[in-house]
Parts: C-alpha cells; structure tokens; sequence
C-alpha cells in the first residue's frame, strides 16, 4: 500500500490530531469570509463564557457586526497575538478572547 505524501494528506492528519486533541472541527457553512472568523464557534463561546458583557451591548442596533467590526479594525491595528491576549473593549464591555491554562496544577 502506498502512503499519501500529498498536502491534502498532511491537512488531514493535521486536522484529524487537532480534532483527537479536544479542538473543535468548524463547519465551512458557518465560515464568515467577510471577517475571516467562524461566526458559530464565535459567539457561541462568547455566550458561553461572557454572557453579561454581551448583554451590555444587545440593546445596540446590529451589535453582533459592531463587535465583528471592532473586532477586525482591532486585530489590523493591533494583530491577531495582542487581540487575543488584550481582549476587546467596546463602550463598557471587555470580551476576553484568550483563557489561557494555568501554569501549576
């Protein structure tokens, strides 16, 4: 039997060692082009974890793309590694990104 050597071969086993890690495997539909940002895992981890800080900005008219927006403006400005260690302010909201684990156990 011939092993696969091709690039596509190489994402798989890259994906499938992530997936077996405890990452989630994304759905292409849930994909935002515009935002470069899976929307699905987004804000469901945002719900999940920050909750209280969303609700500060529910009330704003099409707040999901305003945090989406700031969100990108920040990540251009600032880079992708600073936004996820900083987090996000928007108004009186702070949405942590990044939980890092704790050194010791």
């Amino acid at each position: 039997m011939t092993s696969q050597t091709n690039e596509a071969a190489l994402e798989a086993l890259i994906e499938k060692a992530l997936v077996r890690d405890g990452y989630v495997q994304g759905v292409p539909a849930d994909f935002d082009r515009e935002f470069a940002i899976d929307r699905v895992q987004f804000w469901g981890f945002l719900e999940a974890t920050q909750s209280r800080e969303l609700d500060k900005l529910r009330g704003r008219p099409n707040w999901q793309r305003l945090v989406l927006e700031r969100l990108a403006k920040k990540i251009k400005k600032d880079s992708v590694l600073a936004v996820l260690k900083k987090g996000l302010d928007i108004d009186d909201a702070h949405l942590d990104l990044l939980y890092r684990l704790p050194t010791t156990t």
